[in-house]
């Protein structure tokens, strides 16, 4: 058994794609971003990061990080920003090394995720002071090299197409 870990930024469609892969792989879904909320008493994200700030956010995700690829058999939704923390990305690159984790980047246009955002932001704080769909394409630019660095396999996704062909898709791509 391994891991599966999904890492691309907000609104690729992580934690969509890992609820229907898992059952196609036998594995459990697992949504670190839920997982990292559930630590904090504020009922949003945005909430967290007003009261404790990105730094706190930050930490929760390595913990969250370290206890969930500690276990096997699931398909890792990973929060957008996990994959940048050191910690975070040194242990998902040991999982690898030891085969015990595979990495999907779920790749969309910027243009894809401002679309998406504007039609549901969610609750999710901008990371540099503007609007999450201001900053999209430069969240991308700064994420994208990280992403690609861990991902086996990158799947490019298309605006119009639909999260249950987006995980066959990436299904072909990892059992191939």
């Amino acid at each position: 058994m391994i891991n599966v870990a999904l890492v691309g930024l907000r609104a690729s469609g992580k934690s969509t794609v890992a609820s229907l892969l898992a059952p196609s792989l036998e594995l459990v879904p697992v949504d670190t971003d839920a997982l990292v909320a559930d630590r904090f008493p504020e009922a949003t994200v945005a909430d967290i990061w007003r009261k404790h700030g990105e730094s706190a956010w930050r930490t929760v995700e390595v913990e969250v990080a370290s206890s969930v690829l500690a276990e096997l058999g699931q398909v890792v939704s990973m929060g957008g920003g996990m994959p940048i923390v050191p910690a975070v990305f040194d242990a998902m690159r040991r999982e690898q090394e030891a085969d015990r984790l595979m990495v999907a980047y779920l790749d969309v246009a910027p243009e894809i995720l401002e679309s998406r955002m504007q039609s549901d932001l969610g609750d999710r704080p901008g990371l540099h002071g503007d609007s999450p769909v201001a900053e999209i394409g430069r969240v991308h630019e700064e994420r994208d090299p990280v992403y690609r660095s861990l991902a086996d396999v990158v799947c490019v996704v298309g605006g119009e197409e639909a999260a249950h062909d987006t995980a066959a898709r990436l299904l072909a791509m990892l059992v191939d």
